[in-house]
């Protein structure tokens, strides 16, 4: 049995979440036409790895961006 593990890089916007998210979903997109079994992301990748910001681009559980489909 095998096991696959893609793991992204990409370019994140700093604080633009709705932007990173579709660019994530691009990736999982291409992950899965590839049979990756599982695909990884840097953390902060979603808020553009910007610590000075992430308080505020902070995702709550319920946030609805965190169900949302980007396409």
């Amino acid at each position: 049995m095998s096991f696959t593990i893609a793991a992204a890089q990409s370019q994140s916007v700093k604080g633009d979440i709705a932007a990173n998210v579709r660019r994530h979903a691009e990736f999982v997109r291409v992950a899965a036409a590839l049979k990756a079994d599982v695909i990884v992301f840097p953390e902060l990748s979603l808020s553009g790895y910007e610590p000075t910001i992430a308080a505020e681009v902070a995702l709550s559980p319920d946030d609805p961006v965190r169900r949302s489909d980007p396409h």
